[in-house]
């Protein structure tokens, strides 16, 4: 058995968990995936109720999660945050007021500018 250091067993322990549950990583290997049929099935339309809300699909979240490369899209003084954790999908037209679930109304948010932007309304 070789003996191996605390931090190479560390490093590789955080690789493999990243590697399993990073979003943007999530999204590279969804994107390198052929698409199956039953992803691009149409779903019975509902009402737009709170009760009834349909989640956002996990292709829509990885297409964003690409698209935004992990990172908050909040701009400001014409710089964008460098913000890369506790990332929030954000509709740009809330649902309430017609908003679909599709990927060019949402957008990836930190948690403070998430919440920014909704004491604007």
């Amino acid at each position: 058995h070789a003996h191996v250091k605390i931090n190479e067993a560390l490093d590789q322990l955080c690789e493999t968990y990243l590697e399993k549950h990073d979003p943007l990583r999530k999204a590279q290997r969804k994107q390198r995936q052929p698409v199956s049929l039953q992803s691009i099935s149409p779903q019975p339309a509902r009402l737009k109720t709170r009760s009834s809300r349909q989640p956002i699909s996990a292709s829509t979240k990885h297409h964003v999660w690409l698209r935004d490369q992990g990172q908050c899209r909040f701009h400001q003084n014409g710089r964008r945050c460098e913000n890369r954790k506790y990332l929030e999908v954000h509709h740009k037209k809330p649902v309430a007021l017609g908003g679909e679930n599709q990927s060019e109304n949402l957008v990836l948010l930190c948690h403070e500018h998430h919440k920014t932007v909704h004491m604007r309304f």
